[in-house]
């Protein structure tokens, strides 16, 4: 009863972790489109004022505005398919599945710049699973890579992700960070631990074993 109860708790602050994660991608990625509209709005005032706003501009304008609003609009249709719990399995691509999560951590990676170089030897690779669970925990770890090559300051930071069939699909996802430190190695995966002291919850590699495991 114990255990129900300690791995109900700590879903639900993984869920609260998420949320937290996903309101930051958000913010990453409406950025740029929010600098954009703010300059048309200036554009129109400015050419409003010396009286040089013309229908046509005006129209233009009026027509970039929307088409950044619809972008907008997308990333949050986007983002809640993707946190969005799977009742069935189903057949996708691995492909896919990892372009979904470079997606959502797309904006911070190159906030951050971050290479993110992908490599697929057969890019027709299907998994019978639960989709966007196993997406999450690819996002899980690549979020864990993005966050150590910030942290250490690391040079030309890069994140590998490639898929290792030789003997059967295995799918690899490295980063050039220096590894993890051997002290703590056997513990990463146990549920609050976290070297990111200012504002790591300890709960992301512990809910992506979880997935990987049980899913």
């Amino acid at each position: 009863e114990e255990k129900t109860k300690n791995e109900q708790l700590l879903m639900q602050q993984s869920k609260l972790a998420m949320l937290g994660e996903m309101i930051g991608n958000i913010a990453h990625q409406w950025r740029q489109p929010l600098m954009q509209l703010s300059a048309i709005i200036m554009y129109l005032d400015a050419y409003n004022e010396k009286g040089k706003l013309t229908p046509e501009k005006f129209a233009t304008k009026i027509k970039d505005g929307n088409s950044i609003i619809d972008f907008m609009s997308k990333t949050i249709e986007d983002f809640r398919n993707y946190y969005k719990p799977e009742k069935q399995k189903e057949i996708f691509l691995l492909k896919d599945c990892i372009d979904n999560a470079l997606f959502i951590v797309n904006s911070s990676l190159k906030t951050s710049n971050i290479e993110v170089i992908i490599n697929y030897s057969d890019d027709a690779i299907e998994l019978e699973s639960f989709k966007n669970e196993f997406s999450q925990a690819l996002l899980n770890i690549i979020t864990n890579a993005k966050d150590i090559l910030i942290d250490r300051k690391i040079l030309d930071p890069k994140i590998s992700i490639y898929l290792d069939d030789t003997k059967e699909a295995k799918l690899c996802i490295e980063d050039n960070a220096g590894g993890v430190d051997k002290e703590i190695i056997d513990k990463i995966f146990d549920p609050y631990f976290t070297t990111k002291y200012d504002y790591g919850t300890g709960i992301g590699l512990y809910m992506t074993k979880l997935i990987i495991e049980e899913k």
